[in-house]
């Protein structure tokens, strides 16, 4: 069923007779395919390109004036008009509304990704294919949509890492200090030539020695 409900979202741009009408014309398809006994999606989505091409597009159509869809389109000169890959990429994806924490991210799905700063406490637009959500899109207010990325804390989150060899300071020689303080304590201790000796007085006969 999964080829069926692909082909309905095609029409999905069409008034709901029309649609109705076409659900019914695939409805044959499908009596006919499951005669066929498809054993897999992709046999049958060949079984329905086969019935699009060689029963849908080749018979005559009332609301075409009597004539095929094929034959329509053969004779229509207007240029074929092509949703952009963007448009078209953002017409299927999801929305909801998260409000950015303290930290400036976004718990979505039970996963953290990063919306900055700048929307801390606000609340934001989320767009996400929900087939892959390693990424997802935000929208402020006031700013365009801009990638997230899911926010991973590894094993080494908050461990500090060593230097570098070349930013490592080198191992000092001496110490500058005990250096300097020596340079002012060394002229204490030397003493100055006595001015006078007491042997001096003493072979002399000075007094009061």
């Amino acid at each position: 069923m999964f080829a069926y409900h692909s082909v309905r979202l095609q029409f999905a741009c069409f008034s709901k007779g029309a649609v109705e009408r076409f659900n019914r014309t695939v409805g044959k398809f499908i009596s006919e395919a499951a005669m066929k006994k498809p054993g897999s999606v992709a046999e049958y989505n060949e079984l329905l390109r086969i019935w699009i091409d060689g029963y849908y597009h080749a018979n005559a159509h009332s609301a075409l004036g009597g004539v095929s869809p094929q034959t329509a389109f053969g004779a229509d000169a207007r240029p074929l008009r092509f949703v952009p890959a963007e448009q078209l990429r953002d017409a299927f994806l999801h929305t909801e509304t998260r409000k950015v924490d303290k930290t400036g991210c976004v718990s979505f799905y039970g996963n953290l990704y990063e919306a900055g700063l700048a929307y801390i406490g606000k609340r934001v637009e989320v767009r996400f294919d929900p087939s892959w959500t390693d990424e997802i899109e935000v929208v402020g207010e006031g700013s365009g949509p801009f990638a997230a990325k899911k926010l991973v804390i590894g094993a080494n989150c908050g461990a500090a890492r060593g230097l570098p060899e070349h930013m490592k300071p080198d191992p000092p020689d001496t110490s500058r200090m005990l250096d300097a303080l020596k340079g002012k304590r060394l002229p204490a201790h030397v003493f100055p030539e006595a001015a006078t000796e007491f042997k001096a007085y003493w072979e002399g006969g000075g007094e009061n020695v």
